[in-house]
C-alpha cells in the first residue's frame, strides 16, 4: 500500500512537468520568429533544469525511502517474532502440555539442563519424586536413534545425557521414592524386576560419583514406575505418568520453590512412625554400597527364577 503523501507528490510532479511542456510548445509556436525568443529560451531552459533536477531528486529519495522501509520492516519482524518467543520463555506462571514419550524425554532435559546451566549456585538443584518410566524398549532402541548410522539421538538420549551431565558437574540432586520390598519385587514381572534392577544399577553410579546427590526410600513417596512422578527445579514443575507418555509442566520460579518445600514436608512427615532412609555420600546417610547390596540381592531373586518373554508391568 502506498504513502498517500507519496501519491500526491507524483501527481503535483506529473502536473508540473505536463504545465511546464504545454507552456514550452505553447510560446515556441507564439515566439519563435521574434526577438524575445532568446530571452524566453533561457528562462524555459532554466526552469527546466530546476523541475528535473527536483524530479530526479525526489525519485532518488523514494527508492532510498523504499529501502529503508524494507530494511526497517525486516528489523521489525524479527523483533517481534523474538519479543514472542522470549515472552513465551519468561512469562510466569506458564502452563505446558507434553504428550508421547519423545516430547515427555526432551521437555525433561529442557528442565535438567536449565537447572544445571543455573548461574547462583543456590538455584541449582533437582529434585525427583518416584521415578517415571521414560526408558525405551531394546525392541524399539535403533527406532529412537543410537550414536551411529545417522548420527541422531533421540529424546531420551539426551535425557539421559543431560543426568550424566549434572551428575558428573555435582549438581545438588535428591530423590524420593518407595523401593520394592522383596515381596512387592516378587510380584512383578521378570521383564518388569530386570528394568527395575538396571534402573537401580543407574541409580548406584549416580551416588558414586554425585556426592551432592541423595536417594531416599520414604514409605510416603511414589513407587518407581507408580502412575506419576515429578521433577522439580527452580524454574519448574513437571508432572509425569508413570509410563511416560504424557506430562504437565507449570513453570514458574516462586510456585516451584513453594511446592517444593510442601511436597517434601508431606513425604517425609513430622514425628513419622517410618523414618526414610536415605543413601548418598552425605553424613548419616547409608553409603553406596549398602545401595549396591540392595539391588545384587534383588538381582539374585530374578537369576533363581526361569525367565520368559512377558514383559508386561504388573
Amino acid at each position: 500500500m502506498q504513502d498517500p503523501g507519496s501519491i500526491t507528490s507524483r501527481l503535483l510532479l506529473s502536473i508540473s512537468a505536463a504545465v511546464l511542456v504545454a507552456i514550452g510548445l505553447g510560446t515556441l509556436v507564439a515566439y519563435q520568429r521574434t526577438p524575445p525568443f532568446a530571452i524566453f529560451l533561457i528562462w524555459y531552459s532554466a526552469i527546466t533544469a530546476a523541475v528535473s533536477i527536483c524530479s530526479a531528486r525526489y525519485i532518488q529519495y523514494q527508492r532510498v525511502f523504499e529501502r529503508a522501509m524494507i530494511v526497517a520492516r525486516r528489523k521489525f519482524e524479527r523483533r517481534k517474532t523474538g519479543l514472542a518467543k522470549f515472552l513465551r520463555k519468561k512469562i510466569r506462571p506458564r502452563i505446558d502440555f507434553c504428550e508421547g514419550l519423545d516430547r515427555v524425554c526432551r521437555r525433561s532435559y529442557e528442565l535438567i539442563v536449565d537447572a544445571h546451566s543455573q548461574r547462583t549456585d543456590e538455584y541449582r538443584y533437582i529434585t525427583f519424586y518416584g521415578a517415571a518410566h521414560l526408558s525405551t524398549p531394546d525392541a524399539e532402541f535403533e527406532e529412537y536413534g543410537s550414536v551411529g548410522g545417522s548420527g541422531e539421538v533421540s529424546p531420551y538420549q539426551q535425557y539421559v545425557g543431560a543426568i550424566e551431565a549434572a551428575t558428573g558437574d555435582k549438581v545438588r540432586m535428591r530423590r524420593y521414592m518407595r523401593l520394592f520390598r522383596d515381596k512387592e519385587f516378587d510380584k512383578r514381572s521378570p521383564g518388569v524386576q530386570r528394568e527395575y534392577v538396571h534402573w537401580l544399577k543407574g541409580q548406584h553410579n549416580m551416588l558414586s560419583r554425585n556426592p551432592n546427590y541423595i536417594l531416599a526410600d520414604v514409605v510416603r513417596a511414589p513407587k518407581w514406575g507408580s502412575t506419576i512422578a515429578r521433577i522439580i527445579t527452580h524454574v519448574a514443575i513437571m508432572e509425569i505418568t508413570g509410563n511416560g507418555e504424557a506430562a504437565v509442566v507449570i513453570t514458574d520460579n516462586h510456585l516451584g520453590e513453594t511446592i517444593r518445600r510442601a511436597a517434601r514436608d508431606s513425604v517425609i512427615g513430622r514425628d513419622a512412625k517410618n523414618e526414610p532412609d536415605y543413601y548418598g555420600q552425605a553424613p548419616g546417610c547409608k553409603t553406596p554400597d549398602q545401595f549396591k547390596a540392595y539391588y545384587l540381592e534383588l538381582e539374585k531373586r530374578i537369576l533363581t527364577k526361569p525367565t520368559t518373554d512377558e514383559e508386561a508391568r504388573a
